[in-house]
């Protein structure tokens, strides 16, 4: 190993434009200072390029939104919009009405029939016979009414029980989203302020080791023998 000579004794090599005389003595200072010195460990950042924590060390994302796509679907839709429960519920009071119409011509022709056999029907009674007839189908025909009024009330009041409850749901997931950004930002704002603090105990041991070599330069050496 070639011997390191003092700095202040050295100079620069003729011709070597890139740095002066007393750039170049400093350089051999610290050169000198540094020797045998152990490397500082660099501070290792978790931040990436976008300035946040590594994707590998963040939360959210997890939230599975399928749901609340559903929601969105069912709740969302116009007043007077049938939902997929009402266009059921429809179809079975169809099938009901259509049922009671039946029952009804089936009562009228049977009492007709039975008139027939026992003695003849009259004209007065087989017109009031279907006029009974046709009072019930008119009866079957209102109780159909009425239950498609109570199943669209039925059907209003769900839309806007979904609207609300999609309106919860929108809130708790908004909720989520912002807890996990809000731990992400602040991890990365915790791995700047341990950045900013390996940085200031760095500088704070070179201005002690600094100010050592001030104090021992400073104190002038003893010398002589005992008098």
């Amino acid at each position: 190993m070639a011997e390191l000579r003092d700095p202040n004794q050295m100079t620069m090599p003729e011709g070597t434009k890139i740095m002066d005389q007393a750039t170049y003595n400093q350089m051999m200072n610290d050169a000198k200072k540094n020797i045998n010195r152990p490397d500082r460990p660099e501070f290792e950042s978790l931040l990436g390029a976008d300035g946040l924590i590594g994707k590998q060390y963040q939360v959210g994302g997890e939230l599975n939104a399928d749901y609340l796509n559903q929601m969105r679907e069912d709740g969302l839709r116009k007043p007077g919009e049938q939902s997929q429960w009402r266009q059921l519920m429809e179809q079975k009071v169809q099938g009901q009405a259509g049922q009671a119409m039946a029952n009804a011509q089936g009562q009228t022709a049977n009492a007709m029939s039975n008139m027939a056999m026992k003695g003849g029907l009259s004209g007065g009674a087989a017109e009031r016979m279907a006029g009974r007839g046709a009072q019930g189908a008119l009866q079957a025909g209102q109780g159909v009414l009425g239950q498609r009024l109570g199943l669209d009330i039925q059907d209003e009041q769900m839309r806007q029980g979904q609207l609300q409850s999609l309106g919860n749901a929108e809130m708790g997931a908004a909720t989520f989203n912002r807890q996990g950004n809000q731990f992400n930002i602040q991890n990365s704002l915790n791995d700047v302020l341990q950045n900013r603090a390996s940085d200031i105990n760095s500088y704070n041991e070179e201005m002690r080791a600094w100010a050592a070599e001030r104090t021992a330069a400073a104190t002038p050496s003893s010398g002589g023998g005992k008098k």
